[in-house]
């Protein structure tokens, strides 16, 4: 179930309209994650019963970031933890019981699929559409309730978020790979490139909240690593 509710909160906010921050905005986005996640419930031959706790969690998401105010963010984000961890540790929550899903992933001709069970790979689908847009939305919300700041240089480092979701993806899949190695060196890389925009003298505030963001980011792509 932890895998159909990061599906639910990733497919919601990567559909909801941009613009200003309103509840029809955010409702809309929550509504279109539920069709996914009904969708992986019937695939996955999960119980429908499970979509009402989904529903909740989605709406409560989806409302506490799309408000301007970053408490309500954290608060959000304080009630998925809690969700996945209890979806985790639930009997009878711990994964896909039948349904088309599970013998349609089970006779894929690859070698690679073979060894890897239904629930751990839907996990890893699951959680990486949620590092595209709500990963961002988390580093947003951390940055809201620190004093980094960006006055007046926040267009220099828009790029950041189209770099984020790449970055975690690569960082995500290459710790699950067992590439530590090349971890380090994405890590690495990104740290040289902005090293220019943080040195000067007059930059201490970009710096921190480089640093804040990033050490957030690479938290968010490594933290599932263990329970996959």
């Amino acid at each position: 179930m932890a895998a159909v509710l990061f599906l639910t909160l990733g497919v919601g906010d990567l559909t909801r309209p941009r613009g200003p921050h309103g509840v029809g905005r955010a409702l809309l986005g929550a509504a279109v994650g539920m069709l996914a996640a009904s969708a992986t419930v019937w695939l996955a031959g999960i119980p429908w019963w499970w979509l009402a706790p989904l529903a909740a969690v989605s709406a409560i998401w989806s409302l506490g970031t799309g408000s301007t105010q970053s408490r309500f963010a954290i608060g959000a984000l304080v009630v998925v933890i809690v969700a996945v961890c209890a979806a985790l540790l639930a009997p009878g929550a711990s994964g896909a019981t039948g349904g088309v899903l599970v013998p349609w992933f089970e006779a894929l001709p690859y070698e690679a699929t073979r060894a890897v069970p239904t629930e751990r790979a839907l996990l890893l689908v699951s959680y990486s559409v949620f590092l595209v847009q709500s990963a961002n939305l988390v580093v947003m919300a951390v940055l809201g309730r620190t004093d980094a700041r960006l006055p007046a240089i926040g267009s220099r480092l828009k790029g950041g978020r189209i770099i984020g979701p790449l970055e975690r993806l690569f960082i995500l899949w290459l710790a699950l790979a067992g590439q530590a190695l090349a971890v380090t060196a994405i890590i690495a890389a990104k740290s040289i490139l902005r090293y220019p925009e943080v040195s000067g003298k007059k930059s201490s505030a970009l710096a921190e909240y480089v640093l804040i963001g990033s050490l957030v980011s690479w938290s968010l792509a490594l933290i599932i690593v263990p329970v996959h």
